[in-house]
Parts: C-alpha cells; sequence; structure tokens
C-alpha cells in the first residue's frame, strides 16, 4: 500500500522516496549471495548436526561424493545438510543448484577449486550457494 508515500525523490523527482514517517519498500528479488555460510545446524530424529563449509571442489568423472544423493527443485544448503544426515553421512555437497550429494569421505576426484567456480544459486533460495556445474560446495558434519 502506498498511503502516505507521496514526496518525490531528491536525486530524481521522477519517483517516490516515502513521505512523511513513511518509507518506501522494496523487495529485490535477485539478491545474490556475497560467500557460502561457514556453517549449516540440523535437525532430526537422529538428534543435531553442524556441517562446516570446507570449499568448492571438483566433481569430474568418479563422484567425489558418491555414497547416497537426491535431487530438488527446493534444494538448499539445509535441505541436503539434512539428507545426509539422516541417512549418516558425514559430508554433503550441492552441486548444479538443484542436485544434493553425501558420503563418508572425499573421493579422490573431489580436488580443490576456487570458491568462485561453485557459484549457482540454489534452486530452492536465491540466497544461498549450491556449487555449480561439476563442482561441489562441501560440507563436513562436526
Amino acid at each position: 500500500m502506498q498511503t502516505g508515500c507521496n514526496m518525490a525523490c531528491s536525486g530524481n523527482s521522477a519517483q517516490i522516496c516515502g513521505g512523511g514517517n513513511r518509507l518506501s519498500v522494496y523487495n529485490y528479488t535477485q539478491y545474490i549471495p556475497t560467500q557460502h555460510q561457514k556453517q549449516i545446524t540440523v535437525s532430526s530424529s537422529a538428534g543435531k548436526a553442524t556441517y562446516n563449509f570446507q570449499g568448492c571442489i571438483q566433481d569430474g568423472g568418479a563422484r567425489a561424493l558418491a555414497a547416497y544423493s537426491i535431487t530438488s527443485n527446493s534444494m538448499t544448503e539445509a535441505v541436503c545438510a539434512n539428507a545426509c544426515f539422516g541417512a549418516g553421512y558425514a559430508f554433503a555437497g550441492m552441486e548444479y543448484a538443484s542436485e544434493c550429494w553425501c558420503a563418508n569421505s572425499v573421493g579422490s576426484t573431489g580436488i580443490a577449486a576456487p570458491e568462485s567456480d561453485c557459484n549457482m544459486t540454489c534452486s530452492g533460495s536465491n540466497r544461498e550457494w549450491c556449487g555449480g556445474p561439476n563442482r561441489l560446495s562441501l560440507y563436513k558434519r562436526s
């Protein structure tokens, strides 16, 4: 509702910048996160766990995390960590925005990559990073 928002902006009089005791509020839907979450805490019937960010790794040829996986159009870092924790795995990795991979160790193909290579936002949240093409945002349970 724009009731009371009728003051012209000082920098551009063609735009409205709030009013007396009123703010013009906007929702920027193209937000891009600046870094990976450093920790993800999840809970399940098995208890509570914290996964710590380990970096971005390559995932080519044989899978770096090959024990268990899920795919979801609603993928987030917490969805993946919860799936891996619930299945009993120590490592969780998000890849290609909607994939989650789990294992208890990282395979030999899991070579460190620049964090900037893990540049796809999650299919379930444009405020989180979920890997990239052949790149995993890697987390380890503490």
